[in-house]
């Protein structure tokens, strides 16, 4: 099985020439990347665990489904970043 597309947070879009660098020393395929805004908190922290953000599993135990748990963080990262314009 091969990798061939990462998603992840903005705050990782340094990182990603050196790790693209590391694919091309290996000779291996490097995958499609993608980075999206964090998710914030309405005072723009970024929600994480080490901040007792809400995890997916306590959004769910609350009885949200999948689309409401994505709906939600879309909008919360939509809320956020009209915010910070």
């Amino acid at each position: 099985m091969q990798i061939t597309e990462v998603v992840r947070g903005a705050d990782l879009l340094k990182s990603t020439a050196r790790q693209i660098l590391l694919y091309e020393a290996l000779k291996l395929a490097a995958p499609q990347w993608a980075h999206c805004d964090l998710v914030t908190d309405a005072g723009g922290v970024r929600l994480a665990k080490r901040h007792d953000a809400l995890s997916l599993r306590a959004l769910r135990e609350k009885g949200m489904s999948p689309a409401q748990v994505s709906s939600h963080s879309q909008n919360e990262s939509l809320t956020s970043t009209l915010k910070s314009k």
